[in-house]
């Protein structure tokens, strides 16, 4: 399994990390791939801290993964918002069944690629007109349907990047990488 986790600058850095930690931890080939043409891979998150990528998107054959999940944050959600490579790219595996996620903010850029019409969904607080096609699940932390998973927000980004983990790996994964990491 390989999942795509794009990185632009003002990322919420504890979504980014906690995504790619477990996902590796459970033997997902998490890749971290900057959006960033200027940045390249060295990425500024939204509270100053810097991330690196392992690949930049164009050079990256994202095509080839399972998975794209976004973190949030608002600055990079905006940046991903903008980006047409990323918006086609969750519309070609939504339109494929692959599996697509995101936390936190970044749920508005599925609702800009029409990923979640009809769907349920979660978003942070103050988000939710940005998600007008989903029926909005107040008060989740983590909400499945489909191929789609969201995330509420930095504080569910563990229980967020275990049930990614599940949908790829299945359960008992999920538990063994939750008991490693103390995770009830």
């Amino acid at each position: 399994m390989r999942v795509i986790v794009p990185l632009a600058s003002g990322v919420e850095e504890i979504e980014a990390i906690t995504i790619l930690d477990v996902l590796r931890r459970g033997g997902v080939a998490a890749v971290g791939v900057s959006t960033d043409d200027e940045a390249g891979l060295d990425i500024e998150g939204g509270h100053g801290l810097g991330l690196v990528a392992d690949e930049m998107w164009d050079e990256a054959d994202v095509d080839s993964a399972d998975m794209i999940v976004l973190p949030g944050g608002g600055g990079g959600m905006r940046r991903l918002l903008a980006d047409e490579r990323v918006l086609e790219a969750l519309r070609r595996f939504n339109a494929a069944g692959k599996f697509v996620g995101a936390i936190c903010a970044a749920p508005a850029v599925l609702q800009a690629a029409g990923v979640l019409a009809g769907r349920k969904a979660v978003c942070y607080p103050g988000m939710e007109s940005h998600i007008q096609d989903a029926q909005v699940q107040k008060g989740a932390a983590v909400v499945r349907d489909g191929n789609v998973i969201t995330g509420s927000g930095p504080g569910t980004a563990m229980a967020f990047a275990l049930a990614v983990l599940e949908m790829l790996a299945g359960a008992k994964m999920r538990d063994e990488v939750a008991k490693a990491l103390l995770v009830d």
